[in-house]
């Protein structure tokens, strides 16, 4: 079986010194790249040590702040979350390491909302983002983030705050001498 009927003649050793050239410039603004901006190292070459801990109940400030004094980076994945708060574990071991002298950065997640199952592709996403890229608040793990910006947007254009709430505004807005929203 033949796929080509045509006899093809290219001159591949007649233009090897345009392809040199090229791969000589490729190779220089490739390296003079790396000299600019730097490698971006992500956690497989830093380095670093994924601890798991469970607490059955809040855990102990002063052991805590002890155990995480050399840390750079703490990540706290829980499977609940407090409305306005975001992660309970979390804000406690904030409150932990937040007067230590040398304090870790503290990244929250929360995983596993809705039964979700928490893979291990997940939290290697998530602790490579957590070193290249941090975050602060709250990070929902495996979150749709588009699909949910759209629903708040939506549910922000279509909420009425209530005549309790609007007379309480316009009460302050009096108080201190501010025009009154309509």
């Amino acid at each position: 079986m033949e796929f080509f009927h045509k006899v093809t003649r290219f001159p591949f050793m007649h233009t090897r010194k345009v392809w040199y050239g090229l791969s000589a410039i490729l190779i220089v603004a490739s390296l003079g790249l790396v000299l600019v901006r730097g490698l971006n190292l992500g956690v497989d070459f830093t380095g670093g040590v994924v601890v798991e801990t469970n607490f059955p109940q809040a855990p102990n400030i002063d052991a805590l702040r002890t155990a995480l004094a050399g840390a750079r980076d703490v990540i706290v994945v829980e499977k609940s979350v407090a409305v306005g708060m975001g992660g309970q574990l979390a804000d406690n071991v904030g409150a932990a390491i937040r007067n230590l002298p040398r304090a870790p950065r503290l990244h929250s997640a929360v995983a596993g909302l809705g039964g979700r199952p928490i893979t291990r592709a997940s939290l290697h996403h998530l602790f490579r983002q957590a070193t290249v890229q941090p975050w602060e608040g709250t990070h929902f793990l495996d979150l749709n983030e588009k699909v949910v910006g759209r629903e708040i947007h939506r549910k922000r254009k279509s909420r009425r705050s209530g005549p309790t709430a609007e007379n309480i505004l316009r009460q302050l807005a009096i108080a201190t001498g501010l025009p009154a929203a309509e």
